[in-house]
């Protein structure tokens, strides 16, 4: 059986910190990252530019303030998988973001990689 291809990801933070984190687990986990956001407008704006290019995003919750709803509602609707990063609670989590599967923050490049495996693929 022919090993599946690498994810390719869209990575939405907004802390240059924790962005750094995810995009370096996410490539040691053999993920391609090919593009960032930090914003609401910015994400929808990369994500539509990369259209069939995204296999899946990890996303902020909260971008500067703004929770993170269009961009989850867009994914959805594209069929696009993605993984919340939050520090917020599980029950304000799923009022923005629906039933994705959530990677909390402080998290481990080990969970951050086991995460990434379950993703469904598109």
């Amino acid at each position: 059986m022919a090993e599946p291809h690498p994810l390719s990801l869209l990575i939405v933070e907004d802390e240059a910190m924790v962005l750094s984190l995810l995009w370096r687990g996410a490539e040691a986990a053999g993920c391609i990252v090919r593009a960032t956001a930090s914003s609401v407008s910015e994400a929808l704006a990369r994500f539509e530019a990369l259209s069939g290019e995204i296999d899946a995003v990890l996303l902020d919750s909260n971008l500067h303030g703004v929770p993170a709803t269009p961009v989850a509602d867009r994914l959805r609707a594209a069929g696009v998988p993605f993984l919340v990063i939050t520090g917020y609670t599980a029950e304000y989590v799923m009022r923005i973001t629906g039933d994705a599967p959530i990677l909390r923050k402080p998290f481990r490049t080990t969970a951050l990689a086991e995460a990434l495996r379950t993703l469904p693929r598109r």
